[in-house]
């Protein structure tokens, strides 16, 4: 490929491609207003005193998130897509871009960011939670006002897709673009082009496709809140640290959704806590009020009990 070539492409990228971009994450932005009122973060009893007395949220690697079919349904979804576009773009650099999205394009994710999340779910008393996040039932829901979190924070507050079609047309837009000025740049089917495009395709897609799940989890009512970090940069409230979970060790950061800049030392938006179906309600609701109290909440957050039978 010339140097003719090569400077082709990239003005492309940079001119081109970056408009289509930025009007692509513009709707993209748009589309997760009117959250509902509350939030809810289900978490062990250990969990909930570690964010009360702390004031931290503890957000993981994306790559690593606790349900890891994640990452095999999201590759689904981009191949799938690829795919089919295959078919308009059978030949040259388009086709080896097309190629190298439905194989690697959730490797281009990791490009140039780290993505980090926090998960949290709609609603405050559901069965499938209690069970997986939240020790069987013995845990707590802590129920978040959603604005705070993400004003002044850094963080993205982000509404779960789950419907396949909608997941599709997100990604076909942007592989469509990049395959459509390929072809027409006709820009080397083995080398630069593709590749650069791979990369550049994989950073616009990242923040989206981390927040594509299968629809079969839909009653979750999934938001995440996201923080994107360049590699180098001081991710959050700390530095990447490790812990051990069934898959093995976990990233993660710490990050405070307060209403205020990293680094401020302020409550969380905390407005509600649930507590799960145990078998000695009364207790926990004692324990819980304390805990509150001693983390400087006081009285006010509300407190209710879950109406699930015991037996999670």
């Amino acid at each position: 490929m010339s140097d003719s070539d090569v400077a082709a492409v990239r003005d492309w990228l940079d001119t081109v491609y970056k408009d289509f971009a930025a009007s692509w994450k513009q709707r993209w932005n748009g589309s997760h207003g009117s959250p509902p009122d509350r939030l809810y973060h289900y978490t062990t009893p250990a969990g909930a005193t570690g964010i009360l007395t702390n004031r931290v949220i503890w957000a993981s690697d994306a790559r690593y998130l606790n349900d890891i079919s994640e990452l095999s349904y999201i590759h689904t979804v981009i191949a799938t897509v690829a795919q089919e576009l295959s078919e308009e773009f059978p030949h040259g650099p388009a086709r080896t871009f097309l190629d190298a999205a439905s194989d690697r394009l959730l490797e281009a994710f990791t490009g140039p960011y780290d993505i980090y999340v926090a998960c949290f779910c709609s609603c405050g008393d559901l069965l499938s939670q209690w069970r997986s996040y939240a020790a069987g039932g013995l845990g707590y829901a802590l129920g978040f006002e959603p604005e705070p979190m993400r004003t002044d924070t850094g963080l993205l507050l982000r509404r779960v897709t789950y419907d396949p079609a909608k997941q599709q047309e997100l990604t076909r837009e942007v592989l469509a673009f990049m395959a459509s000025g390929l072809a027409a740049l006709n820009a080397g089917a083995t080398d630069y082009g593709p590749v650069a495009a791979l990369i550049e395709a994989g950073g616009t897609l990242a923040e989206a496709a981390f927040c594509f799940k299968h629809p079969g989890f839909k009653e979750e009512q999934e938001w995440r809140l996201v923080l994107p970090v360049l590699k180098g940069q001081h991710p959050g409230d700390s530095e990447v640290q490790f812990r051990e979970t069934e898959v093995g060790l976990m990233p993660y950061v710490e990050v405070r959704p307060n209403g205020h800049q990293p680094g401020i030392d302020a409550l969380l938006a905390i407005r509600e806590v649930v507590l799960g179906p145990t078998r000695h309600p009364d207790l926990a609701e004692v324990a819980a009020r304390r805990l509150l109290e001693s983390s400087g909440y006081g009285d006010s957050v509300v407190m209710r009990r879950s109406k699930i039978p015991l037996r999670v």
